[in-house]
């Protein structure tokens, strides 16, 4: 389990900067 949500918060931080940043 930690694991996966370890890869659900990593997606997460990458769509956070792909959507903030240009």
């Amino acid at each position: 389990f930690r694991i996966y949500l370890g890869n659900i918060m990593r997606i997460v931080c990458l769509n956070i900067s792909a959507y903030v940043l240009p």
